[in-house]
């Protein structure tokens, strides 16, 4: 699983702007926020490349757009993101 987690600076970074001024996280909080992100965007992704394989038609490889991330994110029921995405 380690060679799929995401940088764990880029999450650590990702997650401390999400929380109050002056908290800190622990060396586990941080590892638990790279596994579940990594986790998250791997489950976008599978979702999303079934979605560009149903509409793949006759093309011989299935591509994955902004757009069907966005479906993905929609059928996940993360509507909110989805929504802040589509906005320009």
């Amino acid at each position: 699983m380690s060679d799929r987690l995401l940088p764990m600076t880029n999450t650590s970074k990702v997650a401390k702007s999400a929380l109050p001024e002056g908290s800190i996280m622990s060396k586990d909080v941080k590892k638990i926020f790279n596994q579940a992100g990594s986790i998250f965007i791997m489950y976008i992704a599978t979702i999303a490349g079934e979605i560009a394989k149903e509409n793949q038609g006759k093309k011989k490889k299935a591509l994955i757009s902004s757009e069907i991330i966005i479906q993905a994110l929609e059928e996940m029921e993360f509507r909110n993101i989805a929504q802040t995405l589509k906005k320009p």
